[in-house]
């Protein structure tokens, strides 16, 4: 305790003179021992000396208890589990358990078999519990809004979308990126907001969504809707560039999806000027970022959305994503150009907020430019990839996107980390010392990430199932393009499948990194996680 209140890291060697007594050799080998198999109450630290050892924060600690407690908790359910699957599936048609009977109330429990008939289970929250509904219900019936006395209303300025923008005088452009406040209702600490921090995030699943604040609350009361004035939280940046944030209220005439900017980006009209103008603005931010020495990282992402997902043969619809769409760059560059900003006035304010970094590769981005731009370039870009950082108290540069700090700051209403850089910069706006330290920060970061690692992975294998499920029921022999990616060894490639958007590997006979080749795929299993394609020689 003592160790954890002075934030005080310690040697094998110190540690063993506190537990023993001692720091001969066989105490100082049984402190090494002790705290190189621990994951809950040590974290190892960087030292070309010796092996050092940090306390973490009590809130990091506890939240590990509760996990590895939630963790033996759910293996002893899922042995039960598969108990009682075995027992009913022994016992006559006429006498197995109703639908209704095998629903799990409070988390949901995901079960995927493959050839080593391994199961896995998600400790994932779907559903609020009474009392976390009854406080949503309060805040859409009665919530004063503590920032009325600073909000601007920017309504009359025509700033009618989620992205602004207008030409000075002097030729620079200007642009106002608009953010929905959901702290404008969720008081930190609140019952709301504890639960948003155990969830870290909203699951988007091809089945189901599951939303980290309650859905009215979510869908309502804090998102920017048409036709409507909606509580925002502006960020304004003038190009060169500079950046402040203001609390608004504004009026989207119409949200702008990536779907309906990249018809009207196509369009030679008049009245859609400011469009232009943001897509001007969005040209110049890449360019200045590649400058910088940014990466591109954008691949192909698959979308599917199953309809009816507990019918026998459900209906799949599959579209897959292209993030060098030019209206999804422009929303990106846009969102980057924020967390840019708000890092900017993080910095010149001196307030603590999660600020995200990512180290410079050792492989210099000419490496690759030999490779097509697309997939296959990045593909090659992240594979060299290094572990990005965090900082809470000041910015990190973030040599991917080329920019000296970043704050992810978009999405407070389905990212919890997000929620806490809102709390820093509105409190800040008010006049008021900001809710939390670094420490606490740093804390709160690490149990929501802890959550968001858990959402990504039931994310990813519920996708993949999906999709192996799609490509199961297509006609045997069908033709797909696919990219070559790289070589694993001779001609074994790893080659992205480009109208599903998933990888699979296979002998191809001719083509280099970056060609397009034809490949069949001989089985998809979903319930195995097997995918087997073959490359084909075109005649």
């Amino acid at each position: 305790m003592e160790l954890s209140e002075n934030d005080k890291s310690v040697t094998v060697e110190e540690f063993a003179e506190i537990v023993y007594g001692s720091k001969e050799s066989l105490e100082s080998y049984c402190a090494h021992f002790l705290l190189s198999r621990d994951i809950v109450y040590f974290v190892k630290v960087e030292s070309r000396d010796s092996s050092v050892y940090q306390p973490r924060p009590p809130a990091q600690v506890e939240e590990l208890l509760r996990r590895k407690l939630a963790k033996e908790a759910a293996e002893k359910e899922m042995e039960e589990f598969v108990q009682l699957i075995k027992s009913a599936k022994a016992l006559p048609l006429d006498a197995k358990p109703s639908k209704d009977s095998w629903l799990m109330e409070e988390k949901l429990m995901h079960v995927m078999m493959n050839k080593g008939e391994r199961q896995e289970t998600y400790d994932v929250r779907i559903r609020y519990t009474e009392e976390v509904l009854s406080a949503a219900e309060e805040l859409l019936v009665d919530c004063p809004d503590s920032d009325k006395d600073i909000r601007k209303d920017l309504s009359t300025l025509k700033l009618d979308d989620a992205l602004s923008a207008a030409r000075l005088p002097d030729g620079r452009i200007k642009v106002w990126i608009h953010v929905a406040d959901p702290t404008s209702l969720v008081q930190p600490r609140s019952i709301i907001d504890r639960e948003a921090m155990h969830r870290g995030t909203s699951i988007f699943l091809p089945t189901a969504t599951f939303p980290m604040f309650p859905e009215r609350l979510a869908m309502n009361a804090m998102s920017l809707q048409q036709g409507r004035g909606c509580k925002s939280v502006t960020v304004s940046v003038i190009l060169q560039p500079d950046g402040s944030i203001e609390n608004s209220i504004i009026k989207p005439t119409y949200m702008l999806t990536y779907e309906s900017a990249t018809e009207l980006l196509y369009m030679n009209l008049e009245e859609e000027e400011e469009l232009r103008i943001l897509q001007e603005a969005a040209s110049l931010r890449a360019q200045w970022r590649r400058s910088q020495g940014s990466i591109d990282t954008a691949m192909i992402e698959p979308r599917i959305k199953v309809a009816n997902p507990d019918d026998p043969e459900p209906n799949i619809n599959l579209y897959v994503e292209d993030q060098s769409n030019p209206a999804m760059q422009l929303v990106s560059e846009m969102m980057i150009l924020c967390g840019e900003a708000v890092a900017a006035f993080g910095s010149d304010n001196n307030i603590a907020l999660p600020y995200r970094g990512h180290p410079q590769s050792n492989t210099a981005v000419s490496a690759f430019t030999h490779l097509p731009e697309g997939p296959a370039r990045s593909f090659a870009n992240i594979s060299v990839l290094r572990a990005a950082e965090m900082d809470f108290q000041k910015p990190v540069p973030h040599g991917v996107l080329g920019i000296p700090g970043y704050v992810q700051f978009t999405s407070p209403i389905r990212r919890y980390v997000d929620l806490l850089a809102h709390y820093q910069i509105k409190a800040f706006l008010r006049g008021e010392s900001p809710p939390y330290s670094a420490g606490d920060l740093e804390g709160m970061t690490f149990i929501a990430s802890m959550h968001v690692k858990v959402a990504r992975r039931l994310h990813s294998n519920n996708l993949r199932y999906w999709l192996l499920e799609y490509l199961r029921r297509q006609p045997k022999g069908k033709k797909y393009k696919a990219l070559i990616l790289k070589f694993i060894k001779d001609r074994l490639a790893t080659l992205l499948v480009i109208e599903v958007g998933i990888q699979a590997t296979a002998v191809v006979s001719t083509g280099k990194v970056g060609d397009e080749v034809s490949v069949v795929v001989e089985a998809a299993h979903p319930r195995d996680d097997i995918l087997s394609v073959t490359g084909i020689t075109e005649v």
